[in-house]
């Protein structure tokens, strides 16, 4: 760090410039002449090669010019050059938003170290809403980082950027940028999309062959070979960069890069939005009737991909892909929660997947959880926990009122259940003969104090059978039984839509515990002997096709539930540690998951696991 100047320092200093500037104004001295432009301007090889690089190695090189005393810059203008001498003999900085990136270009090709900071400071301090896309564009060959810079200011300020009519000046690879970024600060889905969509738009039009059924426009991407760092000597390439797009769009065009198409454009920009975040009403009215949409396939696809999603609400506690996940500045935090029983109370805590470390401070949503039964399962949906106890008791959570709202079920056997829909279907645990169900949709508000079981079907296992474990694929019901003697499962496969069952003998190959898992049309079954299966519906006969695609580890091991989230999978349990000996797997299964984590119940074998979406005021910090 550079000592403090004095008074007398900086007075000996002010001294020495004004004798330069006096030279500069003066030729009597001069030995190196400088030609930009059209302009001469006379020098000093002193002072010019002691601040410059560029200058430098040329008057040590023996080339012509030097033995001439004469050089010629032709990429610089003549107000560019007499600026930058001004600074170097003055000491003054001459630098404003009109000339910044002219000057920048040249400090950057004549290789003037300090005056390239001063322009980079000049950068950052200056950078403003009114300013974000031109200086973005400017500094777009000049320097990755500052490009970067001014991009990551648009994603900060993007909710009150959202009516700009500059997001076009950004390169397809800018925007990509952008929208993948977590902490694009917007409220809604809905505005980054409408964003893509008028971008996309704004191109098309731009750059339209006139045809608008066979609109081409080119994707202009930033490459490592299209930028580049301080001390590059190209000159040609570095100097009179300010052009922005539609030079760089010139350049592409004669280069000969194959165009893409305006719909191929589109859809790949909506992958990197959270699509499966927007609202039903924008989904509808909005993004489906778009023109682009309409006309591709692969955007047409998409959309059907958000409608299945949208449907398949109850999947949500167990899958959670990486285009659902709320963004860094959403008051809404997608985590993973377990119920873990101490004694008499439930603790409810929350992990944070970003750091993969749980909270040791209990979320603010377990105020006034005066439940003491065990807890057997849990659920969310639609914004709201649902915690099921041995005393058949349903605890409501909504983040709307902040409270729990206890539900009797009107049973007394001990029950097993699965979700599907808006409907909870239970299955008593011994001598299973009934399903029956329960809709969760509205027991929030009607606050009652006991709900009535509506029988569904009749299972045609044999009666001595148990339970032990429930998952569905769409409409179809699928229930893992086994008795006392038996040494597998049998699955009993019910179509909820056709009221038909069929039962399978001899399923997963042994009667060791397990727990389930969905992802969008495919189950998973887990068991504590580390098989995992894959569970399908088979499209020509629709049968339930199981497969096990991975021995995970050997050896039985406590779990208690699992969640796909992004590309991984959680999986809660109780290791004695002899079997797993790391929390983290590097195990993939291809288009599943790509790494497993083990999260450890810690206090007891009775923890229960489920993804959530909450607001983020009422989870610990």
């Amino acid at each position: 760090m550079a000592a403090k100047l004095s008074e007398g320092d900086i007075a000996i200093t002010l001294g020495i410039f004004e004798a330069l500037k006096a030279q500069k104004n003066n030729n009597e001295f001069s030995d190196l002449v400088v030609i930009a432009g059209s302009v001469e301007f006379h020098c000093h090889k002193l002072i010019m090669s002691a601040v410059s690089g560029f200058f430098r190695g040329l008057l040590t090189s023996g080339m012509k010019e030097v033995e001439e005393g004469k050089v010629m810059l032709k990429s610089l203008s003549g107000g560019t050059f007499s600026d930058l001498l001004s600074c170097i003999y003055t000491g003054r900085s001459v630098i404003t938003e009109q000339n910044l990136f002219d000057i920048w270009a040249a400090a950057d090709l004549l290789e003037v170290g300090f005056l390239l900071e001063n322009c980079k400071k000049f950068f950052t301090k200056s950078l403003s809403r009114d300013n974000c896309f031109h200086f973005c564009v400017s500094v777009r060959l000049l320097n990755e980082k500052a490009n970067q810079k001014a991009l990551d200011f648009i994603v900060e300020n993007f909710e009150s950027l959202l009516f700009s009519d500059q997001f076009d000046k950004l390169t397809f690879e800018e925007m990509k940028y952008v929208l993948k970024s977590e902490g694009l600060a917007t409220p809604s889905e809905d505005d980054v999309i409408e964003v893509i969509l008028r971008w996309v738009d704004l191109n098309r039009r731009k750059l339209s062959d006139g045809n608008s059924t066979k609109e081409e426009f080119l994707s202009t991407e930033m490459s490592k070979d299209a930028s580049f760092s301080e001390g590059d000597n190209d000159v040609e390439s570095k100097v009179g960069s300010g052009a922005g797009d539609s030079a760089s769009v010139t350049s592409s065009q004669k280069s000969g890069e194959k165009t893409v198409s305006s719909s191929e454009i589109l859809f790949e920009l909506l992958k990197c939005s959270r699509y499966l975040l927007i609202s039903h009403n924008f989904l509808v009215h909005t993004l489906e009737n778009h023109e682009l949409v309409q006309a591709d396939s692969r955007c047409q696809a998409l959309v059907r991909e958000i409608y299945r999603y949208m449907a398949q609400n109850d999947l949500h506690q167990e899958w959670c892909p990486a285009v659902a996940l709320h963004r860094q500045n959403s008051v809404w935090k997608n985590v993973l929660i377990q119920f873990h029983h101490n004694r008499s109370f439930v603790e409810i805590r929350c992990l944070n997947v970003s750091n993969l470390q749980i909270n040791d401070k209990p979320a603010n949503l377990s105020t006034n959880f005066n439940m003491y039964s065990l807890v057997t399962g849990i659920i969310y949906q639609d914004g709201c926990l649902y915690a099921l106890t041995l005393n058949n008791e349903i605890f409501i959570y909504s983040p709307l009122s902040q409270y729990w709202n206890k539900v009797s079920i009107n049973i007394q056997e001990q029950c097993s259940f699965i979700l599907i829909g808006q409907a909870l279907y239970m299955f008593k645990q011994d001598k299973v003969t009934m399903v029956s169900k329960v809709r969760l949709h509205d027991r929030v508000n009607q606050h009652q104090s006991t709900v009535q079981l509506q029988p569904v079907c009749q299972l045609m296992v044999e009666g001595n059978m148990k339970v032990k474990g429930a998952t569905s694929i769409g409409n179809k019901l699928i229930v893992f039984l086994a008795g006392d003697q038996d040494k597998s499962y049998t699955v009993e496969c019910y179509d909820l839509a056709r009221r038909k069952s069929i039962v399978m003998e001899d399923q997963l190959g042994s009667k060791t515990d397990l727990i389930t898992f969905r992802k969008d049309n495919e189950a998973f079954a887990l068991q504590e002997n580390g098989a995992l299966w894959r569970i399908r519906i088979c499209s020509s006969t629709d049968q339930l096709v199981f497969t096990q695609e991975l021995q995970l580890w050997d050896g039985n091991v406590n779990i208690s539930g699992a969640v796909l989230f992004d590309s991984q999978l959680f999986i809660s349990g109780y290791n004695n540690w002899l079997v797993i000996p790391k929390l983290i797997l590097n195990v993939s299964l291809l288009g599943v998951f790509d790494k497993i984590y083990f999260i450890d119940n810690i206090s007891n074998k009775n923890a229960r696991f489920v993804h959530a979406v909450l607001p983020k005021d009422i989870l610990p910090l």
